[in-house]
This record gives structure tokens, C-alpha cells and sequence, in this order.
């Protein structure tokens, strides 16, 4: 979606993130994809990246990425702390039942 946007997506300011990379070449598949991963993964993870939106669209996208990652890790963290209460809750069990025999 990322490169997609870089190369085809509309813009507003007549400028978009693949031409702010020096580097950028069209025929670089690899480059170009390994690229659009590490801006990928830097939003995921709230990671540096020297790769920024130079449009509206590529900014909308940025910040539903964004989200979506919020969303991700509050999810997970949630369902992680759900289940280690759920441990201790077992364990507590199982010692009262030991307890009263």
C-alpha cells in the first residue's frame, strides 16, 4: 500500500514520498520493497524512519497505520494480562482446594 502510494497514489502537493528518496529508482523491485517494508515495520513498532509522507494520502495512511498499531498492542496486551489472571486465578484455586484436604 506504501509503495503503491509512493508511485501511483494522487497528490495534493504534487510531491510524494518516493520522490523525496534520492535512491528511488523504479527498476530497484527489491530496493523499493525492502524500503516500503522498513517504513512498514517502523510504524508498526513506533520505530525512526527517514521516510515521511509528502501528501494527504500518504498521511491518512500514516496515521491509520498508526492506529491500527495502537490498536494491535492494546489488543495484546490486554489478551496477555486476561490470561496471566486467569493463571493466578487457577493457582489460587487449586491451592485453597489443596489447603481444605
Amino acid at each position: 500500500v506504501w509503495w503503491a502510494l509512493g508511485v501511483h497514489g494522487p497528490s495534493d502537493t504534487a510531491m510524494r514520498w518516493t520522490d523525496t528518496m534520492p535512491q528511488f529508482d523504479p527498476d530497484m523491485h527489491t530496493y523499493n520493497y525492502a524500503t516500503a517494508l522498513h517504513w512498514a515495520v517502523s510504524q508498526m513498532t513506533l520505530g525512526s524512519s527517514d521516510i515521511t509522507a509528502s501528501n494527504t494520502a500518504e498521511r491518512i495512511c500514516c496515521v491509520v497505520c498508526l492506529m491500527l498499531a495502537l490498536i494491535a498492542c492494546s489488543a495484546l496486551t490486554s489478551i496477555m494480562s486476561a490470561s496471566i489472571v486467569q493463571i493466578a486465578i487457577t493457582m489460587n484455586s487449586r491451592t485453597a482446594h489443596l489447603l481444605e484436604l
